[in-house]
C-alpha cells in the first residue's frame, strides 16, 4: 500500500484493512488485559496520553511509518475501549 499524497485518496479497501487491523489489535488487548473496562475516564485518558507519547517519540525519532502507525493503532484501541466503557455506563 502506498503512502497517501495530496493527489490520492484513502480507498474503501484501505479503510477495510485498517478496521481489520484495529479489530485484531482489540483482540490482542483482550488477551493481554482481559475484557474489563477501564476503571474510569481518567484511566482511559492516562492510557491514551501514554500511547500518544509513544507516537510522539516515533515521529521525533523518524521511525518507520509502519511503527508509528502501530502506535497510532494503540491510541485507537485505548480510545475505543474507553468509549465502550463509558457508553455501557461502566464509569
Amino acid at each position: 500500500m502506498s503512502q497517501p499524497t495530496a493527489n490520492n485518496w484513502i480507498s474503501d479497501y484501505d479503510i477495510t484493512i485498517a478496521l481489520q487491523k484495529l479489530e485484531r489489535a482489540i483482540q490482542r488487548r483482550i488477551q493481554k488485559h482481559g475484557n474489563k473496562p477501564h476503571a474510569s475516564a481518567h484511566e482511559t485518558l492516562g492510557i491514551i496520553q501514554e500511547e500518544l507519547y509513544e507516537v510522539m517519540k516515533c515521529i521525533h525519532e523518524n521511525q518507520d511509518p509502519i511503527i508509528t502507525a502501530k502506535e497510532l493503532r494503540d491510541v485507537a484501541v485505548a480510545a475505543i475501549w474507553g468509549m465502550i466503557g463509558l457508553e455501557n455506563g461502566d464509569d
